[in-house]
């Protein structure tokens, strides 16, 4: 179904950047051999955003649990990880960025939540930081996310929490 493919496409740090260019504005799924198939309207995929792109979005309840399978492995050992990914998009595949630090974490936990990170120069994602939780994420469980970096000689500094419970069903 088209929701299906809009769910597996922002599943995949290698394919969401389009849905969540923020001058992107229509969206064409066509059926092509028995395959779905995703674009958006005239958006370079390499297009600068005016902010990073955050995913999933700060505040943003339902998210799933697990990662899809993507070609190439996103991760570094041949491993494939299990929770579903967390990306920071500058959609700038030049991006001079250096120095990432990042964490996951539930808050009221100490125990740090294990991850793989593919940032500029290190994965395959040009312009884009990408976690991988190596577990699949707990049901009905806030997540805080932690990144510093170095951006073009600007350090800066992202914090935001995310969840994987409904809101309608009283997660607050």
């Amino acid at each position: 179904s088209p929701a299906e493919l809009v769910e597996r496409v922002l599943a995949s740090p290698f394919r969401r950047r389009k849905l969540l260019h923020p001058r992107s504005r229509e969206i064409a799924i066509s059926r092509e051999e028995g395959r779905l198939l995703l674009d958006t309207t005239e958006i370079p995929s390499w297009r600068r955003f005016p902010a990073p792109a955050l995913y999933p979005a700060p505040g943003q309840y339902d998210v799933p649990l697990g990662a899809t399978r993507e070609s190439p492995n996103p991760t570094f050992d041949g491993e494939t990880a299990s929770g579903h990914p967390i990306s920071i998009d500058y959609g700038d595949p030049n991006a001079k960025i250096r120095g990432v630090v990042a964490k996951l974490r539930i808050p009221g936990s100490e125990r740090p939540v294990p991850f793989w990170i593919s940032s500029p120069g290190t994965g395959h994602h040009r312009g884009t930081i990408v976690l991988h939780p190596r577990d699949e994420l707990e049901p009905w469980t806030c997540y805080e996310v932690s990144v510093d970096l170095v951006k073009g000689g600007e350090e800066v500094h992202l914090e935001w929490r995310f969840y994987t419970g409904r809101r309608s069903l009283g997660f607050d």
